[in-house]
């Protein structure tokens, strides 16, 4: 599934202390959502959200959960 929460865009100077000075329309998802199930039967769900992070935490924190790793060879 995908999705934009935010159509609207703001556009900041950096030469100008980050003021914005202008927006636009954007027509590209910002929300990405996956839920699957693998070939293996492992069940996948993933979630990336656009902007800017959330005060205090990092921007971006993936985290695979899983009991063994199995490399596929060419």
């Amino acid at each position: 599934m995908l999705g934009n929460q935010r159509p609207t865009v703001s556009l900041c100077d950096p030469d100008q202390d980050n003021k914005i000075v202008d927006s636009i329309e954007k027509d590209t998802p910002d929300q990405v959502f996956l839920q699957g199930r693998l070939e293996s039967g492992a069940l996948l769900s993933y979630h990336l959200r656009g902007g800017a992070p959330f005060p205090g935490q990092p921007g971006l924190n993936w985290s695979i959960y899983g009991e063994k790793v199995r490399l596929a060879a060419d």
